[in-house]
Order: structure tokens, then C-alpha cells, then sequence
């Protein structure tokens, strides 16, 4: 257990860490752009491809740290016994079908993009499109293995 939670906290920094990095592409672009009229077509992509990277690489630290998105106005009436079975209900219902849904989904997209080859189709963007699309599998894939992890747990801490 102690190596799934030093590998999910690993994901989450590099999640972070992405962030920080398109923060600073970001910043370059624009400087590029409006001061000196230069830009790239790969540089804008760049972008999009590491905050997308960045944000399925959440999901799972996001469950583990339990700040997904809830009515925590309804939640907060309720007692933690009703709590854990709502959530584990949720996990088992929705969450673990919807990542197996996009899992397999997903596979075959990136799968099929690796296939022939796919790249962008603007000039001078980047090549390797397939290598964007494997990340929605493994986002949720990452994401399906924390709902097991917690269904697995006896007791929630809530």
C-alpha cells in the first residue's frame, strides 16, 4: 500500500509540475507573440496537450484526497456511516463503470491513432497525436484503481 501511495503522489506532482511548465509556455508564447509577433503552432499545442495531460493525471489524487466534486450541502447533514455507503454506492454504480467505459473506449482511440500514424493537422504542429490520446486511458485507468482502493477500505475516514 505504501508504494500505491508514493506512486499516486508522485502522479500528483507531476501533474503540478505540468501545470508550472505550461504556465511558463504560456507566458513565452504570449511575450512571443505581442512583443516580437512570432508564433508556432506546435508551442499553442504544447500548451493543450500538457494541461490535458496534466488534468487526467488528477483524477485519481483528486479521489484520494477526496476533493471530488460533491452537494456538500446535503452531505453535511448526513452521518458518516450514510456517507461511506453513498460513496461506495457511487464508486461501485457510477465511478468504476464510467472508468470502464472510457478505458475501453479510449484504448482503442489512441490505439487506432498509433495505427496510422495521426499527427497534427496543422502545419508545423506536433507529431505523435496517438501519444496525447494514451493518457485517457491511463487517467482513468489510475482513476479506477483509487475507487478500488477505496472500496477495498474497511473503514473511510470522512
Amino acid at each position: 500500500m505504501k508504494f500505491y501511495q508514493g506512486f499516486i503522489d508522485t502522479i500528483e506532482k507531476l501533474g503540478a509540475g505540468l501545470l508550472l511548465v505550461v504556465a511558463l509556455i504560456f507566458a513565452v508564447d504570449v511575450i512571443g507573440r505581442y512583443l516580437f509577433g512570432l508564433t508556432a503552432s506546435w508551442i499553442v499545442e504544447l500548451e493543450w496537450y500538457l494541461v490535458s495531460i496534466a488534468v487526467l493525471l488528477s483524477f485519481a489524487p483528486t479521489l484520494k484526497r477526496d476533493g471530488h466534486v460533491r452537494v456538500d450541502v446535503l452531505r453535511e447533514r448526513l452521518s458518516p456511516t450514510v456517507k461511506t455507503w453513498i460513496d461506495r454506492f457511487g464508486h461501485v454504480m457510477l465511478l468504476l463503470p464510467w472508468c470502464a467505459f472510457v478505458i475501453y473506449a479510449s484504448s482503442r482511440y489512441a490505439y487506432n491513432s498509433f495505427l496510422i500514424g495521426e499527427g497534427s493537422p496543422d502545419p508545423g504542429g506536433l507529431p505523435l497525436r496517438w501519444l496525447i490520446k494514451s493518457f485517457l486511458p491511463i487517467g482513468f485507468l489510475l482513476l479506477g484503481i483509487e475507487c478500488v482502493r477505496q472500496l477495498l477500505i474497511k473503514k473511510t475516514k470522512r
